[in-house]
């Protein structure tokens, strides 16, 4: 890898995806500021339990379960791993279904369901894994070395990009998606940089990556969360997130999930096997770590919206009986201050794999 590969000037139409422009048009002409509502919980569901989608409502403070459920007369299916919003619309990633749901965002009733299969063929499309939205398009990756582009109007494939094994995160930037492939774990993860002006793909191995799993941009450089390897005894070693420069990387703080916000990386370090569970922030304009006060019983995720700031860490569900994780039994998140006081606890479905925020834009008077 290059500098010339790393080269990253400015964020696509917001890394997300907040609104498209064709959902601002009856605004024309008008001042607009972004807004956030609230927040969407997808868990990804057992061989007992479905994939579900609870919602996190700021105006009323509470939480409702199984809301794709109730408004449509069915499940997600099995092993939904992400969600975003983007103008209108809702998307939801279901891995196990090999499906992508298109739903209305103020009805939650589903417009489409995006067979990836049918889009990528059975040998490409199946385990599609994360995903990210701009110009007018969705970007997931699949569990086949494949970033599928599809366009949200007409629901068809615009391209499609072959990157590293088993890819998992990606992140835009520019005219560029990066890519963070996994390698399912077995060590020599890449990082694969799409050029979406000519089609091109670059993959690189980038040394003290082995694990790549989500990717993030800030202060024009790209940064990474490796989940590391496992020992001989199966204890996770060297997660954490990483800087990117060039062919190199530096380890900015230990940590198995990550979000961030306003130049700040909120983080939980819960590596398999470990003695103990920390959490924390670490600024980058300081490259300093602070606590963060709050604690979860069995993290699962954690994401800080980037509208209002709230924190939200995931957990499992915790059996009564033997005081340990069941993956069977729903989870719940709790909202956080900024610096770890507890606000709220919401009740959510089981083994939660993403929070996402139901972003929009409103008028300004």
């Amino acid at each position: 890898m290059n500098r010339k590969f790393l080269s990253v000037l400015f964020i696509v139409t917001a890394i997300l995806g907040l609104a498209s422009c064709s959902d601002d048009d009856k605004y024309e002409g008008v001042g607009l500021k972004a807004v956030s509502d609230g927040a969407y919980v997808v868990a990804y569901g057992t061989s007992t339990n479905p994939a579900n989608l609870s919602y996190i409502d700021y105006t009323s403070g509470e939480s409702t379960t199984s809301v794709f459920a109730k408004a449509n007369g069915s499940s997600l299916g099995t092993g939904a791993n992400d969600g975003l919003v983007y103008g209108s619309k809702m998307y939801i990633v279901v891995d196990g279904s090999a499906t992508i749901e298109v739903v209305d965002k103020t009805t939650l009733k589903s417009i489409k369901q995006i067979k990836t299969t049918d889009l990528l063929g059975t040998d490409l499309g199946t385990n599609p894994r994360h995903i990210i939205a701009g110009n007018g398009k969705i970007y997931f990756t699949t569990y086949h070395g494949v970033v599928a582009a599809v366009d949200t109007t007409t629901y068809a494939l615009s391209n499609k990009y072959t990157v590293g094994s088993y890819p998992e995160g990606l992140v835009g930037v520019g005219n560029y998606i990066y890519v963070a492939n996994s390698n399912y774990g077995m060590g020599n993860g890449t990082i694969s940089a799409i050029n979406l002006t000519n089609g091109s793909v670059e993959t690189q191995a980038v040394s003290g990556v082995t694990n790549p799993v989500k990717l993030f941009y800030a202060n024009n450089s790209l940064y990474v969360l490796d989940y590391g390897s496992y020992d001989a005894s199966y204890k996770q070693v060297g997660a954490g997130v990483k800087l990117i420069s060039g062919t190199s990387s530096t380890t900015l703080f230990d940590a198995t999930m990550a979000d961030l916000y306003q130049g700040n990386f909120y983080f939980v370090n819960a590596a398999y096997k470990a003695n103990a569970v920390t959490y924390g922030i670490y600024t980058l304009a300081t490259k300093t770590t602070t606590a963060f006060a709050g604690t979860v019983d069995s993290p699962a995720q954690i994401a800080v919206d980037p509208i209002t700031g709230r924190v939200f860490i995931a957990s499992n569900g915790i059996s009564s009986e033997t005081h340990k994780p069941d993956y069977n039994m729903n989870g719940y998140v709790r909202e956080f201050t900024s610096t770890g006081t507890k606000v709220k606890d919401y009740v959510c479905g089981a083994s939660p794999a993403a929070i996402f925020f139901n972003y929009g834009y409103e008028k300004v008077n």
